[in-house]
């Protein structure tokens, strides 16, 4: 599990990414200036994809813990419409 990826820096800087599963158990790739993101179909995945937008910069990412549900905006929050 990718878990014991270290995010310990994390509380010095703010994460542009954070990477956690929705109230669905999708994994979100959502970042905190709402100018990329997504939907992902595993954890590694998701943090691939963070990690190749931030440069591999292990400051730019917050993995969310279990207890946290990481949705987007419209999109898995339940307020999209159409």
């Amino acid at each position: 599990m990718l878990r014991s990826f270290q995010a310990t820096t994390l509380k010095k800087r703010h994460a542009r990414f954070t990477v956690g599963q929705d109230h669905h158990g999708w994994w979100v790739v959502r970042d905190e200036a709402g100018l990329v993101g997504g939907l992902f179909c595993n954890e590694e995945a998701a943090i691939h994809f963070a990690h190749e937008e931030c440069a591999r910069l292990a400051c730019a990412l917050r993995i969310a813990p279990y207890s946290e549900h990481v949705e987007l905006k419209d999109l898995t929050d339940g307020t999209a419409t159409g």
